[in-house]
């Protein structure tokens, strides 16, 4: 199951909508719950970003920043910075815990006030 920092589920939910961290429960075996969530830096410049998600074929979850709609021109020598961080945790995480987690990571890593 998808789920976001704005509490929105699936991928009904989650795919193409704008969050600061999106994550994915699943089981890798029986009784055997992981949570794998990536966490956009609020420094990053389409923070908080649309994320891509998909259940078909396989589940899939990525910070898609958007580029299909709107591309990122750079000139020669500039360069396009993004920063996340990607957690793995035993167990199924709620979004309560993974909110933490976020501010943790966010003070931890110092991406406070980075643009």
């Amino acid at each position: 199951t998808f789920f976001s920092s704005t509490g929105a589920t699936g991928v009904e939910g989650t795919n193409g909508k704008d969050a600061a961290w999106c994550a994915y429960s699943a089981e890798t075996g029986p009784g055997s719950p992981v949570t794998v969530v990536i966490f956009d830096a609020p420094s990053n410049a389409r923070h908080p970003v649309p994320w891509f998600t998909m259940t078909e074929s396989f589940a899939y979850l990525s910070d898609s920043q958007a580029i299909g709609a709107k591309p990122v021109a750079l000139a020669v020598g500039q360069s396009f910075v993004l920063r996340a961080a990607i957690a793995v945790i035993t167990g199924k995480a709620d979004g309560a815990r993974i909110g933490q987690l976020f501010g943790e990571l966010t003070r931890d890593l110092g991406w406070e006030g980075k643009k």
